[in-house]
């Protein structure tokens, strides 16, 4: 092997081949990525950011943008390059602590080196000088990615997960979350509304205004918001006298303010559950364009004009799940995208416990139950039969000399096989000869022979797994789709489908769950804890988990194991909910 390893290698330096060899990262270079395993090309490493400083000029007719961009950051060990997440544009300068300094610019990646090496511990500024027309981004193996967009009335922003980085120059994780000013110039009449608390507007002679905002909390780059338009300002007094701000298109400008009347009384209910609302100011933006989705960008949570006329009094469910989100995903923010039910499922049921309060326990009630059946309804449309000769054929076909099975694959595969036709003891007592580590091929073929199974009727998931289990599909040049239900388990997301709504629905039936596991006054006392624990950073499904088991003193890694990742729906025996149905 040695020699002819040594023949190739002198072929291709005979051929003029260069070989790459793999170097170690270089510790003075911050990384390309934060280190987020569900998006690794979002963030970056080796400093963190303090501060945005936003300047810019902004043509809405024409879309362009000139502006600079200060970012105050720290550095976490000694750089002499680092990254920002940054697509587009015509960049005319870049300054670090007052001089010029070098780039490389590679579509999502801005590598800039500076003038000097930056020292552990050492705070920095950077100035990005950069002009040109916002674009959206496309990145592999994510959603489609909106960040800058223009209608043609006004501008928005709406950067879940990514967007942030398609108009300015950005370290776009909520792992590095920051304060935020912004002094934004338009023609007049436009209004513009951001995140915070507008500090000033600034008429010029040219006919252009400067509008300054500030917000004093750190906020995560896809919860920044701008947006530019034609707007009739509402104001009023919240709960211990927040400022409320709403800001509507003129056209629906009554409309909205009758559908948003209850944001107050919203505030003050989260207020006395979750703990006090966490920032300076609260209120919506509604823009005059067709978005088919809200956001909770944070302090001013975005809505489009056709959710506002389609709505009329319809709308408190969303509007409630929105502003929960200031709690949950806002001022806790996610570690990785990964844990995105941390957002979605908790927000989802804040909104149903806002019925509850309102309307009474039979309706919360309702909307669990219709919830659970719906999903439920989905997943039993998506059954398989398969026979016990069909399943001995399948591994009878495979190599069995060269396979090696855990036992612990086997006893799950027991479990699925027996447990419609076999209690929990009589599976253990089949079990309990299984060697303790692992199976040959040909002792699995002959234990599946003697399994007491004519005919298995198995949930798509649940096949799934009977297959990979079994390494099936290992032996497959092509494995096979299997419909599954559209509902994931909360815990275990796909990258391209990351709004998929088991996230919503599946994690506030988990948390509902949990509620009526460790009761009302515990259940509430977690959200407090965690909501205070982990106010202004950032949190992991490992915290929640923690969280709960400290405040409940209950050993909870079987409930949320099941609930977070099991393909099928646990049942809710309490509410006598089962997805096997009746």
């Amino acid at each position: 092997m040695l020699r002819r390893c040594t023949l190739v290698l002198l072929i291709l330096a005979l051929m003029g081949a260069q070989i790459a060899i793999a170097e170690e990262p270089d510790p003075d270079v911050g990384s390309a990525s934060i280190g987020d395993s569900f998006y690794p090309a979002l963030g970056n490493g080796g400093y963190d950011t303090l501060h945005y400083a936003l300047d810019l000029d902004v043509d809405v007719a024409a879309n362009l943008i000139e502006g600079q961009v200060t970012i105050t950051a720290q550095a976490l060990h000694d750089l002499r390059a680092f990254n920002l997440d940054f697509a587009g544009f015509d960049i005319a300068a870049i300054v670090i602590n007052d001089q010029p300094a070098t780039w490389d610019h590679n579509d999502h990646e801005l590598t800039v080196t500076p003038a000097e090496p930056l020292v552990t511990g050492e705070e920095f500024t950077i100035s990005v000088h950069y002009s040109g027309e916002p674009r959206g981004l496309g990145l592999a193996n994510m959603p489609n990615l909106i960040g800058w967009v223009n209608y043609g009335e006004g501008v928005f922003v709406a950067s879940e997960p990514a967007g942030a980085a398609g108009w300015y120059p950005v370290n776009d994780h909520p792992l590095d979350k920051a304060t935020y000013s912004f002094a934004i110039t338009v023609d007049d009449p436009y209004v513009v509304a951001a995140n915070g608390v507008l500090q000033d507007t600034i008429a010029h002679d040219d006919g252009t205004i400067t509008y300054l905002w500030a917000a004093r909390d750190p906020i995560a780059s896809y919860l920044v918001i701008v947006a530019i338009g034609d707007f009739v300002i509402q104001t009023e007094e919240g709960p211990d006298g927040l400022p409320i701000r709403n800001y509507y298109p003129p056209r629906v400008a009554d409309i909205a303010e009758f559908n948003f009347m209850n944001t107050s009384d919203m505030i003050a209910f989260y207020n006395d559950t979750f703990g006090p609302y966490p920032f300076e100011a609260y209120g919506v933006v509604v823009v005059d364009a067709s978005l088919g989705f809200a956001l909770e960008t944070q302090t001013l949570s975005l809505f489009g004009a056709d959710r506002v006329i389609g709505s009329v009094g319809g709308m408190e469910e969303v509007i409630a799940h929105e502003l929960a989100h200031q709690w949950f995903g806002d001022s806790v923010s996610l570690s990785t995208w990964r844990d995105m039910w941390l957002n979605e499922g908790f927000a989802t049921y804040a909104s149903w416990l806002w019925f509850e309060h309102i309307l009474g326990e039979a309706t919360l009630e309702r909307r669990i139950t219709d919830n659970y059946e719906l999903i439920a309804a989905d997943a039993r449309r998506y059954t398989l039969d398969i026979t016990h000769d069909q399943i001995l054929g399948l591994v009878e076909a495979m190599p069995l000399a060269d396979i090696t099975l855990p036992t612990s694959n086997v006893m799950r595969v027991t479990e699925l096989l027996l447990s419609g036709t076999q209690d929990e003891a009589a599976i253990a007592q089949q079990t309990a000869l299984l060697p303790p580590e692992s199976m040959s091929g040909t002792q699995l073929l002959t234990y599946l022979k003697l399994l007491p199974v004519d005919r298995v009727t198995l949930k798509s998931a649940e096949m799934d797994e009977l297959f990979t289990l079994l390494g099936i599909y290992d032996q497959m040049d092509e494995r096979p789709t299997i419909p599954h239900s559209q509902y994931v388990p909360p815990g275990d997301p796909v990258p391209r489908d990351l709004f998929n709504r088991g996230l919503y629905l599946r994690g506030a039936l988990l948390l509902h769950a949990l509620r009526l596991e460790v009761g009302d006054d515990v259940f509430f006392e977690i959200l407090r804890t965690y909501c205070d624990q982990f106010a202004y950073g950032n949190a992991t499904t490992a915290d929640f988990i923690a969280t709960a088991e400290d405040v409940s003193g209950a050993d909870l890694a079987n409930f949320f194991e099941s609930w977070l990742y099991d393909p099928v729906m646990p049942d809710i025996p309490a509410m006598g909910l089962s997805v096997a149905g009746e």
